[in-house]
């Protein structure tokens, strides 16, 4: 008997809180939430499971997933670093190309909205230039307005004030460069390399907000993956306590060993690997226990449970779910407030019919003239 009431109970401790529809998990997110206030699960290099995972560019591959499985993840972000080939945006990690177009994955995101249109999308883009030729570099920012004036229709304007509401069925998109007839979206200026930095989000309007990112992505030296490690907690404890006014970009990403040949070092896949594995862990980890706005986490391998990549995302998830949950509590005891104001007005009248003020008779009764009143029906003296 006492078997059976363990095995009864671990099956129950085993159940996930609730079981999520990764296809539509944002339609039950309340309207009134601020972006401020998300937790967006994002792949970081999204395009890149094509990419081969051995030789000199095998820290190219960071995904396992394909841009539409990973949205069938419940990813909600994606890094895309396109470049100009001279004939088309092709989308590449470093010099190493994934073949994918880049209006292929914006028509793949753009039908999802369409298929889904309680949910939106974020993009994060960068000026991919290590392959190109100059003239190609030239090109670029001419190209890629001809580009994104195709999907204009979709992109939102950034404003700091945006709400889940105004993002339904929207894309969100971020550049870290400029282009012809930008930004569609909003532009990401300032910032650093392999650190922890400020930078700031600035919509078409000139409206803006500070983005605050941690972006360590080489932590192959000796300790640096421990410190990246640490600044992932810092930054998560800043996000969930839902103090700042300001956007929070944390990242999983990286790599944590090199190789060397002819004595230039290069990136591993195993390096990328492991930085995966340790990076993830440690939000799952960190976030036990905790719930607030986790802001954008870019990792690698999403939705991959070889490196906790599903057990991050719905950890996320959840996260902006309890975040919502808490905004619609807050709402509804306003409203119930509200009602119950209302409903505790009295009725009140002189004795000509004339109706007055219930809460001006309440709160300024020194003013009201004695006498008699009708208050809720009956016939009341005010002295």
């Amino acid at each position: 008997m006492k078997k059976n009431i363990f095995l009864i109970t671990l099956f129950f401790c085993l159940l996930p809180l609730r079981a999520i529809d990764y296809l539509n998990w944002m339609q039950s997110l309340e309207d009134n939430l601020l972006l401020k206030r998300l937790s967006i699960p994002g792949a970081h290099d999204a395009a890149t499971s094509s990419c081969s995972s051995s030789g000199l560019t095998g820290s190219a591959h960071t995904q396992t997933y394909t841009i539409a499985q990973q949205l069938e993840h419940g990813v909600r972000m994606f890094d895309l670093r396109p470049a100009w080939t001279g004939k088309e945006m092709m989308i590449y990690h470093g010099i190493v190309s994934t073949n994918v177009k880049f209006t292929d994955v914006l028509t793949t995101l753009c039908n999802f909205l369409d298929a889904h249109p309680q949910e939106f999308i974020f993009v994060i883009m960068r000026h991919e230039d290590d392959s190109e030729s100059s003239s190609q570099k030239t090109e670029w920012p001419n190209q890629m307005g001809k580009c994104l004036t195709q999907f204009k229709t979709y992109i939102i304007d950034f404003s700091p004030s945006l709400t889940v509401k105004d993002m339904r069925g929207k894309l969100l998109l971020m550049s870290r460069d400029t282009y012809e007839s930008g930004p569609f979206g909003g532009y990401l200026n300032g910032g650093a390399d392999n650190s922890v930095y400020d930078r700031r989000l600035s919509g078409p309007s000139g409206a803006s907000m500070i983005m605050s990112t941690q972006d360590m992505y080489d932590v192959a030296a000796e300790g640096q993956l421990a410190k990246k490690v640490s600044a992932i907690k810092s930054m998560l404890a800043r996000s969930i306590k839902d103090k700042e006014n300001r956007l929070f970009l944390n990242h999983a990403s990286g790599y944590s060993k090199k190789g060397s040949i002819f004595g230039i070092s290069y990136s591993t896949f195993e390096g990328v690997q492991e930085c995966a594995r340790t990076c993830n862990k440690a939000f799952i980890d960190y976030m036990q226990g905790k719930s607030g706005p986790m802001g954008f986490v870019l990792m690698d391998f999403a939705g991959d449970n070889e490196y906790q990549g599903q057990e991050l995302i719905d950890l996320i998830i959840y996260n902006c779910l309890e975040t919502s949950s808490v905004v619609q509590d807050a709402i509804g005891e306003v409203k119930n407030e509200r009602m119950k104001s209302e409903k505790s007005q009295e009725e009140v009248y002189d004795l000509s019919g004339r109706k007055l003020n219930s809460s001006f008779f309440t709160l300024h009764s020194s003013h009201v003239k004695k006498g008699l009143y009708i208050i809720e029906g009956q016939k009341k003296v005010f002295q």
